[in-house]
């Protein structure tokens, strides 16, 4: 294997990372073109309340199979 054959092995994985970078950025903004469509937003309109346990619901009367 010769100097040539190296620079175009080194010259072929270019085009190829190029291609691999293009194709993430390509999603990254198909991605957010869905986000925009669903009505999504980047920044919150207010201050995020802090996450909370919510009970499941369960036990009598729960429209189980009983019922």
């Amino acid at each position: 294997m010769g100097y040539t054959d190296y620079l175009d092995a080194l010259r072929t994985l270019l085009n190829v990372e190029a291609a691999l970078a293009a194709a993430g950025r390509d999603l990254a903004l198909a991605r957010l073109a869905v986000h925009r469509a669903l009505g999504g937003a980047w920044v919150a309109s207010g201050p995020l309340a802090e996450p909370r346990m919510v009970p499941a619901s369960g036990g009598a009367g729960a429209g189980g199979a009983n019922e």
